[in-house]
Order: structure tokens, then C-alpha cells, then sequence
């Protein structure tokens, strides 16, 4: 196989950072390349030079043999690249017709000749093995089949280098398997495929190549079949992660955090406790509620029946603001949309809910705000040049670092973490992972909600499990298995299960 595209030499910096260093390497026609590093490796700044966002300070990149200028998103889609970021370029409003060919309809005189275009996109959905249809509003579908869309989008656009930025982030393990056997057979079509994802497992199983940044620099590329996931994390972080989770044991408190008959539009009579230093997880399929489940009890949602209540006393939760004063705190799904604010800056975004204790006679004391934005960028080790760096200029881990941060320095006594790795590199996460269990063995009593079940396993005392915005289960002790908690997330919802080991714990 000939190289598609090669990077020789690419070094690109942005004020007071310098995000890629030397970097070279080569993407093959017809393979799988994935692209791996900690948060802050350079990946993503890579990929926008890859689809002509950014201009890099020196280096070449060379498209089938030829030096090019990717100067543009254009230029880039002239010579057959196409990027598909974690953020869907998409036009909600119109038909997946629309969006397959945006820019290139085809029309009879200035009138668009749908039957036309219908017909095409025909063609590129039955290439994707897809089921929606032509006519279909893209704010219909689903998540996978938006990101179906935007594959689709691409090889309608001739695409010979496709790169993907975290496409499994927000899928389901079925469209998961969807999505790697769409990309299976685009590497037999020899579309060259860079691959960028967090996550081990899949990258083992996907890809063909492997090649790893750390600092903005190339560490190394490797076969897929001639390494291992102990040697790719080593690779990426510098040094061995030997356990990811270190679960101790605790002595639990009293119920802190006690949820009666919760319901809202999105969840119906959910009840579950959470005692001081214990740590129990929401698992279940995407829509199952659980997000909901969180932003009811921060008062996002507003409660149509049930009850809340924080150390014994129930709340009367209107808003945000009263969660917060009860001594609650979230840390939300989504933080680009819920959570950041992305023109501001890391001390802004870090303190924004301290002000009350951070104001002196009226106005922030700047000093002790400073103390305690440089405690949490220390402790969590979130990477910046400094305090007054834009939030947006932070790579995806670190500004997700930031939203915890900002939880933290509100002291909460409970902690709702709504999928707190998600886009995390594997040494970020084991840094979260250790931080949860010490919040946990202080005393706090911590929500866990994850769509990896190997994380809620390995971190969670109790687990409960949701399908339909109710309970169909809890689960608790060391022996959980992924299998139980899938039975209990696909089971219709009758009334809950509760397993034997779960009354154990709450006796």
C-alpha cells in the first residue's frame, strides 16, 4: 500500500503554547490509522490541520506524493480530505438529502430537482447500510446516524482520507459495531481512515496502525497486531498506569443525599440514597434517563412529584441555585454546551461559583482568587500556560478538568459527575479515577453516571440501573458483571429488582 497522506516535520504554535512539534508520520491508502495521546498531545490540533483550519509554522503534508498547502477547509476537500469532528457540521433544519449534498444540489434551471437528489442520497445510504431515509429531518435522528450522515457526507464529497475525532464518544456498543463495520468497508474501497479515540479497547480491535503523540511530539507508530495496550499506555503517558481503579474500603455515613419518587417529564418515581463516602453509579443505555435523573436533582428539570433531600431535609429545589446552596454540585454531560463558559477564561470559569466567598466589601479579591484557581490547576493538573488562558484554547480533557475544578471549589457535600471521562485520555482518567475514591473517603457522597460499565464497576459501591427514565434494578458488591447491569437496562419496566447483594450494603 502507498502512503495517502504524510506529515513530515509539522510544528504549529498558538500564543505562549506550542501544540505540535516535529511531527511525521504517514497514513497508508486502505488502512485503519488511529491516532492516540494524553489530552493535550496535539491530536485534534493535527486534524485542523489536516481539514485546512489551521496553518502550520513549518512542515510539509503531502496528499498521493504531492506537497499540498491545506490552507482551507476547501483546499482540503479539493484533494479528497474530509475531518469529521466531535462537533457535528451539519444542518439540522432540512432533510439528510440536503445534507449529504449541501453545496452541490443538483437543480433543474434555479428549482432544486429533489427526485434527483433523493435518488443520490439513496445510493450514499445504502452505501452506509443505514436505515433512515432521504427525505428524513436530520433533527430527527438519532446521534449515530447523524454521525452516518456526516460519513456519508464525505464519500458523496469523494473522500480518500477520512479522519474522525472521537466517534464513539456518544454511542451505543450496537452502533458502535455499526460504525467500525461502515469503516471496514471503506478500508476495502482503500480510503485512507485516521482514527483518533480514547479509547483502548477499540482501537486494539479497529485498526491496523497506531501512532502516538505525547507533548506534541511523535512518540512512535505502531502495528496493531504487534503491540498491546500496556505498551500503547506507556507510550502515551511516559510511564506505567498499573491499576486504574484502587477501590478501597470505606466506613459510610448516614444518608446524605435521599431521592423519593422522583419525577419529571424525563424519569418517573426514581428512590435511591447515597451515604457519606459512598459512591453509587447510574448505568443504562443512551436514554435511559440518566442525565435526566441528575439534572432533576440539580434543579435543571423542574419536578412534577417526589422529593429531594440533603442531610435529611427536604429541598425545595426551583433552580440551580438552590441545589447549590444545599450543598450539591454538578458536574454536567455536556460541558462545551452546560458547563463552560469558552471565551473566558480558566480563573473565570474555575471561580464562577465562588464569588460569594471570594468578595471582599463587594469586589473579587483578585488574590484569593488567584490561590484558589492555582490550587485546582496543581491538584487536578490541568495543563495551561496560566490562569488567564482562554478555557476554549484548552484541549477537551483539560477544559472537562476545569468543570471539575469548579465543582470542587464550591466544597460540595454531594457530587453528581455525569460522564466525567468522557474524552479523557487513559492517564487523565486514572487521575480522576484516584480523585473520585480520595472525595469518596472524605466523606462526600458521590453520583456517578458513566456509559462505560467497567468504570462504574470499578469505581461504584451500589449501582443503580435505568431503561425508560425509571429503575429496573440496583446492584452492589465486587462481583458485579457488565452482563447483569445490561439484562437490568434492557428489561421492560415493570417494577425494580432488587439484587441480594444490594441489601447488604444499605441495612
Amino acid at each position: 500500500m502507498s502512503d495517502a497522506i504524510a506529515f513530515e516535520a509539522i510544528t504549529k504554535d498558538f500564543p505562549g503554547v506550542r501544540a505540535l512539534e516535529d511531527v511525521s508520520f504517514a497514513v497508508r491508502g486502505g488502512e485503519i490509522h488511529a491516532l492516540m495521546g494524553e489530552n493535550g498531545a496535539g491530536k485534534s490540533t493535527l486534524l485542523r490541520i489536516l481539514g485546512g483550519d489551521h496553518t502550520p509554522e513549518s512542515g510539509e503534508t503531502i496528499v498521493a506524493g504531492i506537497k499540498v498547502e491545506l490552507a482551507t477547509p476547501h483546499v482540503a476537500l479539493e484533494h479528497g480530505i474530509r475531518v469529521i469532528y466531535q462537533e457535528p457540521n451539519l444542518v439540522p433544519g432540512v432533510s439528510v438529502a440536503e445534507n449529504l449534498f449541501v453545496g452541490r444540489l443538483p437543480r433543474r434551471g434555479l428549482i432544486l430537482d429533489r427526485r434527483k437528489l433523493n435518488a443520490m442520497a439513496e445510493r450514499e445510504i445504502e452505501r452506509l447500510g443505514a436505515t433512515f431515509a432521504p427525505d428524513d429531518l436530520l433533527s430527527d435522528l438519532s446521534t449515530a446516524q447523524r454521525q452516518m450522515v456526516e460519513i456519508g457526507k464525505a464519500l458523496a464529497a469523494n473522500a480518500r482520507i477520512l479522519a474522525l475525532d472521537e466517534p464513539s464518544s456518544s454511542l451505543s456498543s450496537r452502533e458502535v459495531d455499526h460504525l467500525f463495520s461502515v469503516l471496514r468497508r471503506l478500508r476495502e474501497d482503500d480510503v485512507a481512515i485516521i482514527y483518533v479515540s480514547h479509547r483502548l479497547a477499540e482501537v486494539m480491535t479497529l485498526s491496523d496502525r497506531i501512532t502516538i503523540l505525547r507533548d506534541g511530539r511523535h512518540v512512535g507508530t505502531v502495528e496493531t497486531a504487534a503491540t498491546d495496550e500496556q505498551a500503547l499506555i506507556r507510550m502515551m503517558v511516559g510511564r506505567d498506569v498499573d491499576r486504574l481503579f484502587a477501590h478501597t474500603e470505606r466506613d459510610l455515613g448516614t444518608p446524605m443525599l435521599e431521592v423519593k419518587g422522583l419525577t419529571t417529564e424525563r424519569i418517573a418515581d426514581v428512590s435511591f440514597s447515597v451515604r457519606g463516602a459512598e459512591v453509587v453509579g447510574v448505568a443504562g443505555l443512551m436514554g435511559s434517563g440518566r442525565s435526566a435523573l441528575a439534572r432533576a436533582i440539580y434543579g435543571l428539570d423542574p419536578i412534577v412529584a417526589g422529593s429531594v433531600a440533603v442531610d435529611g431535609r427536604e429541598l425545595a429545589i426551583s433552580g440551580p441555585g438552590d441545589a447549590i446552596r444545599a450543598g450539591i454540585a454538578l458536574c454536567p454531560e455536556d460541558r462545551k454546551r452546560d458547563a463552560l463558559v469558552l471565551q473566558r477564561s480558566v480563573a473565570e470559569n474555575v471561580a464562577l461559583t465562588s464569588q460569594g466567598r471570594l468578595a471582599r466589601f463587594g469586589y473579587i479579591d483578585r488574590g484569593r482568587e488567584a490561590e484558589l484557581v492555582d490550587s485546582y490547576v496543581r491538584d487536578l493538573r490541568i495543563k495551561t500556560p496560566d490562569r488567564d488562558v482562554l478555557v476554549v484554547n484548552l484541549s477537551g480533557g483539560n477544559q472537562q478538568k476545569v468543570v471539575l475544578a469548579r465543582a470542587l471549589a464550591m466544597r460540595p457535600r454531594v457530587l453528581i459527575l455525569d460522564e466525567p471521562t468522557r474524552g479523557i485520555d487513559i492517564g487523565a482518567k486514572s487521575e480522576i479515577y484516584a480523585l473520585i475514591e480520595e472525595l469518596a473517603a472524605s466523606g462526600m457522597a458521590i453520583v456517578l453516571i458513566s456509559s462505560e460499565l467497567v468504570e462504574v464497576i470499578g469505581l461504584a459501591d451500589r449501582i443503580i440501573v435505568m431503561r425508560d427514565g425509571s429503575m429496573t434494578g440496583e446492584l452492589a458488591g465486587a462481583t458485579v458483571t457488565e452482563e447483569e447491569i445490561l439484562t437490568l437496562a434492557m428489561v421492560p419496566v415493570i417494577a425494580p429488582v432488587i439484587a441480594p447483594a444490594a441489601l447488604d450494603i444499605t441495612a
